[in-house]
């Protein structure tokens, strides 16, 4: 079962350390969900990398929802062998893999869609360059009703084929040139022989294919000095695309202390496809996507307590939305200066105080300044 949750102060970030207690055979575990902030000058780095390694021993998982910064950026700060095992989302498929290469190869590098493509590709090949995971250590592409650890359950991505990948494909394919048609098959080959089921990191070959896929990724981006040529509806088909992979995943325990964590996924995706599996009640409850109105969902379960990891970035301010909805739970909140439900002086937001006439018994905390955790206990 979960014990507690360890919620770090990352910022405009998820950084998640979960403490648990294996059921079969009373073994104690812990499973560090994403680290990373997409704050330019994260006050508590320092402090969080040097918890986590201290953390770090025999027993430890890994796991990255998705590929953006503020969720992995910490990882290649992280001492050596520190996992046994690493979870990723499972989409490296020859297409998705050849469609992001296309993306590299078309869109200007100053391209959110590009940088996207960029840190997806690179990703697996820069953790196994890093040494983060222990020699012989495992690491599992997970999808859709996999379990992992002990009772985690994924409930996201589910394994489809994307029609609007293909028909991408099938529009951009004769935009290339035969030496980078030649680059993006040799990299997907490379890719397909080096992800054939789990991989277990030992030996030269892994070393020999990280490094031939790093260097002739950099050499396809080299090549595109052209920016981007592809027309608006193309990016977007693209940009829809590349959401489509966080990890969500909740626990089932009998005991009623289940969790429910929500990465990045979207609401379409939330509503359509997660909803349908979900159980109907959680004791913790992680929002997507730092809590912002576009990710909120009103067909989200009821939760004891919610956690929320944001700062204020720009437009991307944590919602009203759940206090309206919920009544007295408990926000969690990792920073309240983006927040419409609380703010750093402690006085409710005019917003907010119309959302609670009705459910006044609202709490809400945050870890506060100058503290870089608070531990949850289930």
């Amino acid at each position: 079962m979960i014990d507690k949750i360890r919620v770090y102060n990352a910022g405009f970030g998820d950084c998640f350390l979960v403490y648990g207690t294996t059921d079969k055979n009373n073994l104690s575990f812990k499973l560090l969900v994403d680290a990373g902030t997409a704050t330019p000058s994260a006050t508590n780095e320092i402090d969080i990398i040097k918890d986590i390694n201290t953390e770090s021993g025999k027993g430890i998982y890994g796991m990255l929802t998705h590929f953006h910064e503020d969720h992995y950026k910490w990882f290649e700060k992280l001492k050596r062998d520190s996992f046994d095992v690493f979870y990723l989302p499972n989409f490296f498929t020859d297409m998705e893999i050849k469609f992001q290469l296309l993306a590299l190869t078309f869109l200007s590098r100053r391209s959110a869609i590009y940088e996207f493509a960029h840190q997806l590709l690179l990703i697996v090949p820069n953790l196994l360059h890093n040494n983060i995971i222990k020699n012989n250590g495992e690491v599992h592409f997970v999808k859709l009703y996999d379990r992992i650890v002990d009772d985690i359950e994924i409930l996201w991505p589910e394994s489809r084929r994307n029609p609007n990948m293909e028909e991408i494909i099938e529009e951009i394919e004769n935009k290339i040139t035969v030496e980078q048609n030649r680059l993006i098959n040799e990299i997907v080959d490379l890719y397909m022989e080096l992800l054939t089921g789990e991989i277990i990191v030992q030996g030269e070959r892994i070393v020999s294919i990280v490094d031939t896929i790093i260097n002739l990724t950099n050499q396809l981006i080299g090549n595109n000095e052209r920016g981007n040529i592809l027309s608006r509806s193309d990016v977007e088909k693209i940009k829809k695309v590349q959401n489509q992979y966080s990890i969500v995943f909740h626990t089932t325990y009998v005991t009623q202390k289940n969790i429910l964590f929500l990465g990045d996924v979207s609401s379409e995706n939330f509503d359509k496809y997660i909803c349908p599996k979900i159980n109907d009640g959680y004791k913790i409850l992680k929002v997507a996507h730092h809590g912002t109105k576009d990710y909120y969902s009103d067909k989200l379960p009821y939760s004891e307590k919610f956690i929320i990891s944001n700062a204020k970035k720009g437009n991307w301010d944590i919602t009203a939305k759940y206090a309206m909805k919920y009544p007295n739970p408990m926000f969690v909140c990792t920073n309240n200066s983006g927040c419409e439900i609380y703010n750093t002086l402690g006085q409710d937001c005019m917003i907010i105080k119309r959302a609670l006439s009705t459910h006044p018994k609202g709490c809400y905390c945050s870890i506060g300044a100058g503290n870089f955790s608070m531990d949850i206990n289930l």
